[in-house]
C-alpha cells in the first residue's frame, strides 16, 4: 500500500434460499493511507484552540509572534501537561467568561 493512495472494497455474499441463490453486495468501503505530510491531530487541535482564542479577541496571535506557529502537540498550563479534553474545557470556560488568560509564554 502506498501513502496518499485510496483503497476500496466491497464484499459479495451468496445467500441460498428456497427461491434459489441471491447475490448480496455490501456497501462500498474505502480508506486512504496517510502520507508523511499528515499533521498530528493534537497539533491540529492546538492550532484550532489558538485560532478560536484569536478570533474571539482573547489573544492576538500576531502580537504574540504566533502567526504560522506550529505547536509541538503538547500544552502546559501552570507547569502541567494538559490533554486535549481539558484544553477544550478551558477554551469553553474562557469563551464563557468563567476563566481569564493572564499571560501566555511560548518556550522554544
Amino acid at each position: 500500500m502506498n501513502p496518499n493512495s485510496e483503497y476500496a472494497w466491497r464484499t459479495l455474499a451468496n445467500v441460498y434460499t428456497t427461491l434459489g441463490e441471491n447475490e448480496i453486495e455490501s456497501d462500498l468501503w474505502n480508506f486512504v493511507i496517510a502520507g508523511s505530510n499528515v499533521q498530528n491531530p493534537e497539533v491540529t487541535n492546538i492550532n484550532n484552540f489558538l485560532e478560536n482564542l484569536n478570533n474571539s479577541g482573547f489573544v492576538n496571535l500576531e502580537e504574540l509572534g504566533l502567526q504560522g506557529f506550529t505547536p509541538t502537540g503538547q500544552v502546559y498550563i501552570n507547569g502541567e501537561l494538559v490533554n486535549i479534553e481539558n484544553l477544550m474545557e478551558l477554551l469553553n470556560n474562557i469563551l464563557g467568561g468563567e476563566e481569564q488568560i493572564e499571560n501566555i509564554v511560548i518556550e522554544p
